[in-house]
């Protein structure tokens, strides 16, 4: 379950689009629809990369958001909507890293397509967007297998992560499963936005000690095209104010997918060398 914030950062100024995870609610009934839950959040401003703090509250679908030092009121959320999960109990493919490179050199070979009847604009937009959906599978699939392969990732994991530290596990799923909390933890992962770049380095740093980012430059550009992502998705290519977005062209697509290359390169590194016992 997601909703979308429309955000004025009070650091640079600018005002971002920002889709961000809602916690679910599942009142006696088991109807999703009806009572409140709430969490903490972190929402990241796209243009500057800082990160603020703060709640969201999840009302009968209807979603507020509070941040740290913002002024309430002045944000815009969207009602909250679902989020497809039919993806949520296919089997963790073990080589994601392989997976992203095929993926990528499958989407760059769109650009040779042609075809009268397709705008090349669509082209690219395909393409960009299938490029950031390749991105989340890997930093969710990486991130689940390291997390439960790793000795001392889980326990990290457990201790930092404030949903998972006071999660409490009914004793129903603990005698029907073989590993129940292994089990509870797939879940768990597999239910993260994994385009909220901000939460998801966090869930790195505290149970595999490293940032997905392999510098500050590649930070900054994925950051930036998140936003632009979502507008392709959810608004066909125009953002908030109904303009058309014009940025995404060849030169613009393939810096994403170096990007992404290089951070799956430097996540998939560090890894390896945790698993040869390297800090």
């Amino acid at each position: 379950m997601a909703a979308d914030i429309t955000f004025p950062c009070p650091n640079c100024g600018e005002t971002s689009s920002i889709p961000t995870s809602v916690p679910p609610i599942k009142d006696a009934d088991g109807d999703p629809e009806k009572g409140w839950a709430s969490a903490d959040i972190e929402v990241a401003c796209p243009k500057c990369n800082r990160v603020f703090e703060g709640s969201i509250t999840n009302h009968d679908m209807q979603v507020d958001v509070f941040v740290e030092g913002h002024p309430v009121g002045v944000m815009e959320v969207s009602r909250a909507y679902f989020v497809s999960d039919e993806d949520m109990d296919f089997e963790i493919p073990e080589y994601p890293h392989t997976i992203l490179i095929g993926t990528i050199k499958e989407i760059l070979s769109l650009f040779e397509y042609h075809n009268e009847f397709i705008s090349e604009k669509i082209i690219k937009r395909m393409a960009f967007s299938q490029a950031i959906s390749a991105m989340e599978a890997f930093l969710a699939d990486t991130l689940i297998n390291a997390v439960l392969e790793l000795r001392d990732a889980l326990p990290r994991l457990l201790r930092g992560d404030p949903e998972l530290k006071d999660a409490k596990l009914p004793l129903l799923h603990i005698i029907s499963k073989e590993r129940p909390v292994d089990d509870y933890i797939k879940s768990y992962l597999k239910e993260i936005n994994y385009h909220q770049l901000a939460r998801v380095d966090k869930i790195y740093q505290t149970s595999l000690q490293f940032s997905i980012f392999p510098n500050d430059e590649t930070k900054s550009r994925l950051f930036a095209v998140i936003p632009i992502r979502h507008d392709c998705v959810h608004r066909n290519g125009y953002d908030k104010d109904g303009k058309m977005i014009t940025i995404i062209n060849d030169a613009f697509v393939r810096q994403v997918c170096r990007d992404i290359l290089e951070m799956a390169d430097h996540i998939a590194n560090k890894i390896a060398g945790k698993f040869l016992g390297f800090p």
